[in-house]
């Protein structure tokens, strides 16, 4: 059977849509050719089967239907297109994530947007914790970047769908202060991990022939640090700057490789999201700094980087890799 042109199809009517039958989700699409609604005829795609039925229609109009359900079939497949509606794109009912770091001030916030839209969540971090949270949220000791470790915490889930590289560790120097030992420490805690965590989830990712990595960097992982902002608390260090720019290429190189494979690979880039620490002041001049990089003229709330995350872990982004997520007010605009 020769292969239908997608894109022609749609330009003569192809409507795709889904219905909630008993047996699961059901895939439908509804055909007009020339201006004439086929109305009664309704391929019939379960996505969990190999099904296909018909409904009504002239066995004419149902040859070309069954031309045009196959072809669906196999492009849905081979994800060439969805048949979600806007609910079910962003769902991640029934995905396993783990959030490293995700005990923190951003992960944190994200591992609960996974959780939100349905995601089983484990977040990592080096303390030991005994609290709560949230719903479908589980909390794993592990160091990222004791390979072993995270392995061991690999092999205990089932599947693994989404992973979010978030953990780091930053001591902020001046470069005439770094010495070789800093370097080293610091690219360890913000970039080495953060390719052999990706290498610890891509076997099972690749034998489910799925998988979503998002990687967070920063702004100034392709921005320079305007010093000016940071005349109450130190800047971040060059070293910051040098891994995070270093996750920005290693998540491209990534995409390209396993992208044919069903494993897309983003980065998200945030801008101004300060920490409040307690028994620390609330440092207003700092803010008053970040928040005027910003054409919104504030700074980020945890929270407002939740739907970043969902976004690069569903199906609403089944068609983006290799991109750069940009979270920061406006500031890179300017």
């Amino acid at each position: 059977m020769p292969r239908l042109d997608h894109s022609k199809i749609i330009s003569k009517g192809l409507r795709i849509g889904t219905r909630k039958l008993k047996t699961g989700e059901i895939y439908y699409a509804q055909i007009t050719l020339k201006g004439e609604k086929y109305a009664t005829v309704k391929p019939i795609i379960d996505i969990k089967g190999d099904n296909i039925s018909y409904e009504n229609g002239s066995k004419k109009n149902r040859d070309i239907a069954k031309r045009y359900a196959f072809e669906m079939q196999h492009q849905i497949k081979k994800r060439q297109i969805t048949t979600y509606t806007i609910e079910h794109l962003f769902s991640l009912t029934n995905k396993t994530a783990i959030v490293t770091g995700g005990a923190g001030h951003l992960g944190l916030a994200m591992a609960k947007g996974l959780a939100d839209f349905g995601a089983n969540v484990t977040i990592t971090g080096r303390s030991k914790l005994n609290k709560s949270f949230g719903k479908n949220i589980n909390y794993v000791l592990c160091d990222v970047t004791n390979r072993k470790e995270f392995q061991k915490a690999v092999s205990e889930l089932d599947t693994i769908d989404i992973l979010i590289n978030n953990a780091f560790n930053e001591d902020r120097k001046k470069p005439e202060e770094i010495t070789e030992t800093d370097w080293a420490h610091a690219m360890n805690n913000m970039l080495n991990h953060v390719f052999f965590c990706s290498q610890a989830v891509m076997p099972r990712m690749l034998s489910q022939g799925s998988g979503s990595i998002i990687n967070i960097s920063s702004i100034y992982g392709f921005l320079g640090t305007d010093q000016r902002v940071f005349s109450e608390v130190p800047s971040p260090s060059v070293f910051y700057s040098a891994a995070k720019g270093g996750v920005l290429q290693l998540t491209k190189r990534l995409a390209t490789e396993y992208g044919s494979k069903g494993i897309r690979v983003n980065t998200i880039s945030p801008g101004a999201f300060p920490k409040k620490k307690v028994g620390q002041p609330g440092r207003p001049g700092y803010i008053n700094n970040l928040s005027s990089k910003s054409p919104m003229q504030r700074v980020g709330q945890p929270e407002e980087i939740a739907g970043a995350a969902v976004y690069l872990a569903s199906n609403a982004s089944s068609f983006v890799t290799g991109h750069n997520l940009v979270v920061d007010g406006g500031w890179s605009a300017w």
